[in-house]
């Protein structure tokens, strides 16, 4: 489905902060920044999971849309993504990792690891392997994140990388997709936070 909004100035022109969205950001001293692009209601899971990830150690961005529903319209598609808080925090960062929502494969538990940063990809691949999450080793052209307008691309080195999660995959995670059930997280959601969180120690 195309964007209602092309840019985050359309976006924020029609919509409010703080009724249909907000932004969630925290600084952090390792250089990393993990971020969730398309949180909330968008691409639910997403949020929490880069929270999770980032910790205290790494920088950490989410835009999270709100609304109760509709949500699947406050979507702007990486390569366009330029809201403003965001895309200074990646520029400041010397690795990206971003997660994103797939839509589709529900029957399947998989994740698309993209992004021009090929030895931390690597490593985020072997990563979620080695904790039983399928990673196709050829990824949609689409789902790629070669880019260089791609949100996890725009940081000082030029390369990032990010995973994209079908749906089963994030609904293991969480008691559910909905927001209240996403307050409360698996086992499994622990087992990816410490492979991803591994991956970037590396």
């Amino acid at each position: 489905m195309a964007d209602r909004y092309r840019s985050f100035s359309d976006l924020s022109a029609a919509l409010e902060e703080g009724s249909d969205y907000e932004i969630r950001l925290r600084k952090g001293g390792s250089g990393t920044a993990v971020i969730a692009p398309h949180g909330g209601g968008i691409e639910g899971g997403t949020t929490e999971l880069a929270d999770a990830i980032a910790g205290a150690e790494h920088a950490f961005y989410s835009f999270v849309a709100t609304r109760s529903r509709g949500n699947a319209e406050l979507h702007i598609t990486s390569h366009r993504f330029d809201e403003p808080r965001g895309v200074a925090l990646v520029a400041a960062a010397d690795r990206v990792l971003a997660l994103h929502g797939l839509e589709g494969d529900e029957d399947r538990a998989v994740a698309y690891v993209g992004g021009l940063d090929a030895e931390l990809g690597a490593r985020v691949r072997s990563a979620l392997e080695r904790i039983g999450v399928t990673v196709p080793d050829d990824a949609p052209r689409h789902l790629r994140g070669e880019d260089a307008r791609n949100i996890c691309n725009r940081n000082r080195t030029g390369r990032g990388v990010q995973i994209e999660m079908s749906r089963a995959l994030r609904a293991s995670l969480f008691a559910g997709l909905g927001r209240r059930a996403r307050r409360t997280t698996t086992e499994r959601f622990d087992e990816v936070v410490a492979a991803l969180h591994g991956a970037l120690a590396g």
